[in-house]
């Protein structure tokens, strides 16, 4: 194997990291993303001294390594969105229940 298939492997092994990551994120599940980017960083470097004809071999997985990043920062974008309408609902639930008390808590009434 030349080192241009080595990195299109580890290329199509890094996508599919991503595509399983962007499926926890889905499932609401919390990622940790940096030894993804330390990896990516190393294959990165690998593609510098690539001569054209490999590295345009490559590019089809490059593009396709874009895309899938592109729609896990999108499904991140929208569990970020529903966390904060979640938050923004707690709040007005916490508004609508204080101003029910009388501003009091529940557990700071006295009988």
């Amino acid at each position: 194997m030349n080192r241009a298939e080595t990195i299109r492997d580890e290329l199509t092994r890094v996508g599919d990291i991503i595509v399983a990551a962007r499926d926890l994120v889905s499932d609401g599940q919390m990622i940790n993303l940096k030894p993804l980017e330390g990896e990516i960083g190393r294959i990165c470097e690998g593609l510098n001294g690539l001569n054209a004809v490999d590295a345009e071999r490559i590019k089809p997985v490059l593009l396709g390594l874009i895309d899938d990043l592109d729609r896990l920062a999108i499904e991140m974008r929208n569990r970020q969105n529903d966390c904060e309408e979640q938050l923004r609902s707690l709040s007005s639930h916490g508004k609508a229940a204080r101003a029910y008390t009388g501003g009091a808590s529940p557990a700071g009434r006295r009988k």
